[in-house]
């Protein structure tokens, strides 16, 4: 239930208030940035669903959320990770741990991958980011180089969920509140959000309906609906990315380089 201080827009979509302040936020420049990122990385959203399994999927992105934190992608990973036979989903949202030792022994490597990109932002070969790339060669190395980089593709797609998502809560808990940062832009802030609210009303409504599905479904089923919200994503992404290409060579996106997918 809304409180009396909810913004009308927050409550229409469904947003979570149980956060005041949300640290991984865009800026415009940071957001075409990455948008730019995320769509090199966007082929192996499709093909990781058939070299990973849809629990080490979701134990990573799952893992990168409890450092990311959107309610967003709690909402709908904690459901799809159910859905994916995790035996408990949230505890991997809220501490990135396992429960059971077959999913320690199983997917201790996901996990921990998956936090280290979460706390890194996904800059692999960048910023000094060691921890990151031995956590990526460890998954290479047991799993395969494919299997690696669709771990990564699939990493990407979280940290755009989550970016995105704490960006409009943002702007729906502390902007239209009057509460605006230093680092932030209404107008842009306002942009991406009547941008993704289709897309984001969407997920909210997947989120609700994903409830009433059993646990532990086929893995058919996990790949399916895998295929289908990542069609959604790279819908969006597409024509965000190529603004953000247009303007690479002109406004300093130099500053924030591009990581290798090789």
């Amino acid at each position: 239930m809304s409180n009396e201080n909810t913004p009308l827009l927050a409550t229409v979509i469904g947003a979570s208030v149980s956060n005041d302040k949300f640290d991984k936020i865009w800026d415009w420049k940071s957001s075409l940035s990455d948008h730019v990122r995320i769509l090199l990385n966007a082929p192996y959203f499709f093909i990781a669903p058939f070299v990973l399994s849809p629990k080490a999927i979701e134990t990573m992105q799952l893992s990168i959320n409890s450092a990311n934190k959107c309610p967003y992608c709690t909402g709908l990973h904690s459901e799809i990770g159910r859905m994916a036979g995790l035996s408990d989903a949230s505890k991997v949202n809220v501490e990135g741990e396992l429960s059971t030792d077959e999913e320690k022994e199983n997917l201790t490597l996901f996990a921990e991958f998956g936090q280290a990109f979460g706390t890194h932002n996904g800059w692999l070969n960048h910023h000094g980011d060691e921890e990151l790339q031995v956590k990526y060669d460890a998954i290479k190395e047991e799993y395969g180089e494919l299997a690696a980089k669709c771990a990564n593709g699939a990493a990407y797609s979280l940290m755009w969920g989550s970016t995105a998502g704490n960006t409009i809560n943002n702007f729906l808990f502390q902007t239209l509140r009057g509460n605006i940062r230093e680092d932030t832009n209404p107008i842009f802030e306002g942009i991406l959000f009547l941008y993704y609210v289709i897309c984001y009303t969407l997920i909210v409504i997947t989120s609700k309906i994903l409830k009433y599905m059993p646990e532990g479904v086929p893995e058919a089923v996990s790949i399916v609906l895998h295929i289908i919200l990542h069609i959604i994503v790279v819908s969006f992404v597409l024509p965000y990315a190529i603004v953000g290409c247009l303007a690479y060579p002109f406004i300093g996106l130099e500053n924030e380089p591009l990581p290798s997918i090789g």
